[in-house]
């Protein structure tokens, strides 16, 4: 699963690596133990309401948003609460948890009433049942999704974003295919919430069954149009997407909305439809597993808060993973063990062999220039990589540090090998925190 190298300007064309593809979606059935992380999404972290001891069933709300920028988090199973302590988070961080026994008996809670038709409902109602549900950017970058049903400007264009860039992930792609009626009912969710006129399906050319499939149906739904994009990574983050699909800039520290543009990516579209039409919060979530030390790569659908052994365990291991990845290889994140649990997020999991490992040997900076070349946003990733290194964060702020997309690009293009995504990464972290300091003040 070694990944070849040819760039241009606006990114990079690397391989695929789509073996999956053709991997219908398997449903896995929960372990005896879940674990559910109240921060499993970007913003503040959702406050408890259950209490060790407590009876829970499928559905049933664990922990309330707090805050504009949170999200609630829900049970994927019926059981009881054994404890709510610090466990490790796929973020290497400690956080706290909500631990459920499994009781086997799937247990519904009562859940709000689906509707047939998304127009039935008002745009406030649409936001506040997907806010109600919980539901998060499932594309990896965990963004409320409710927050986006409020945009600050007025939203003449929803892209919904198929592209699934990422090397290795198939899980958009399976959506895409299986999940049809889910996809065309939220499209249609999402014009009718915004009020906007134009909704757009992006999709990457390496995927021309699913082009073919949705260019049909918009011939005869009418309401969305599908957009082919040049199969080239990174298409599917916003900053990139945005001006490609629309002709858009977005300028730095600006979201879609002040351009009149929301995204939203395949999985999280789907999600909202369950919401909508069974009344359904985000429990389960679409991923691939792949990875040399895996018996039978698999696209799954696995019950959020699953640890990621349960999940290895179905699709067997041929040796011991030297290293695992939540994610794909390019923008997916390492963790620590594999008794971190499935969040909302968490698009694939990648059981890493020693000869897929990328170790770097660092040599002098050639100032070629290659990184900046390459930079989908544009930055000078050797400097910010230097004042990272420095501690020298305020000035790399000036520079536009947080602008960056952590796409990996200037690692994977730089010929000093020079572990640029990582340092660069540190220093966006630091002038993040120090805004938060500065705001809690």
């Amino acid at each position: 699963m070694r990944l070849t190298r040819w760039w241009s300007r606006k990114g990079a064309k690397i391989a695929h690596a789509k073996e999956t593809s053709n991997l219908a979606f398997e449903p896995l059935a929960p372990p005896a133990l879940l674990y559910f992380p109240v921060q499993q999404h970007q913003g503040a972290p959702a406050v408890p309401v259950v209490k060790k001891g407590d009876e829970v069933r499928v559905g049933q709300l664990l922990a309330r948003a707090d805050g504009p920028v949170s999200a609630n988090v829900h049970s994927s199973v019926s059981g009881k609460v054994k404890r709510i302590e610090p466990v490790l988070h796929p973020w290497g961080i400690w956080s706290t948890t909500i631990v459920v026994e499994n009781d086997g008996e799937n247990r519904m809670a009562e859940l709000p009433p689906g509707v047939k038709d998304p127009t039935e409902l008002s745009p406030e109602e649409i936001q506040r049942r997907v806010e109600e549900a919980g539901i998060v950017g499932m594309g990896g970058a965990m963004f409320p999704a409710a927050v986006k049903l409020k945009p600050k400007a007025r939203v003449d264009t929803v892209i919904v974003n198929g592209a699934e860039c990422e090397p290795v992930l198939t899980c958009d792609h399976r959506t895409m295919l299986e999940r049809t009626d889910a996809l065309l009912y939220g499209m249609k969710a999402l014009r009718h919430a915004l009020g906007a006129e134009r909704v757009v399906l992006a999709i990457e050319e390496n995927k021309p069954d699913a082009i073919r499939l949705y260019r049909e149906l918009s011939k005869v739904y009418g309401y969305f149009e599908v957009y082919s994009l040049p199969a080239r990574y990174p298409y599917g983050a916003e900053r990139v997407l945005v001006p490609e699909v629309t002709g858009r800039a977005l300028s730095p520290g600006k979201y879609p909305d002040s351009v009149g543009v929301v995204v939203h990516n395949v999985a999280t579209v789907a999600a909202i439809a369950d919401t909508l039409r069974e009344g359904l919060p985000l429990i389960r979530r679409p991923l691939t597993v792949a990875g040399g030390a895996v018996k039978r790569p698999a696209n799954m659908v696995v019950p959020v808060g699953t640890p990621i052994a349960h999940v290895l365990e179905a699709v067997g291991l041929k040796e011991r993973p030297r290293e695992l990845v939540m994610g794909g290889p390019m923008m997916g994140i390492t963790v620590a063990s594999d008794e971190v649990p499935v969040i909302k997020g968490t698009s694939g999991i990648l059981a890493r062999t020693e000869a897929e490992l990328h170790h770097f040997r660092e040599s002098a900076c050639l100032r070629c220039g290659r990184c900046v070349d390459t930079c989908p946003v544009g930055l000078m990733p050797t400097q910010l990589a230097r004042l990272s290194a420095r501690g020298r964060f305020d000035e790399a702020d000036r520079l536009g540090v947080t602008e960056c997309i952590e796409c990996g690009l200037c690692s994977y293009r730089c010929p000093a090998d020079l572990p640029l995504t990582q340092l660069i990464r540190m220093g966006k972290r630091e002038v993040l925190k120090k805004a938060r300091v500065k705001r809690g003040a």
